[in-house]
């Protein structure tokens, strides 16, 4: 009986071994993992901002101003906006 509970006893610490070594590579990942973050926020930061950069410029390149709206309201029921 004394041999059977030394193996259970050997058993249990083997097993709670592997849970530390488990939980302390968990957290080694863990740790990587947040402090890699902020390096992909201003990554992602950069690219976005070029992103716009690159539509605004290709949007005031193609820009024209609007002919000029005015307001009336025709003798029929519905109402529209004509150029003038």
């Amino acid at each position: 009986m004394k041999t059977f509970q030394q193996i259970l006893v050997c058993a249990l610490l083997s097993a709670l071994t592997a849970l530390v070594v488990c939980t302390i590579l968990l957290l080694r990942a863990a740790t990587a993992t947040v402090a890699a973050i902020p390096g992909e926020v201003q990554a992602t930061r950069r690219e976005l901002i070029g992103v716009v950069e690159a539509v605004r410029k290709d949007l005031t390149a193609r820009w024209k101003p609007p002919a000029r709206m005015c307001w009336r309201a025709p003798s029929g029921s519905r109402r529209r906006f004509a150029r003038t």
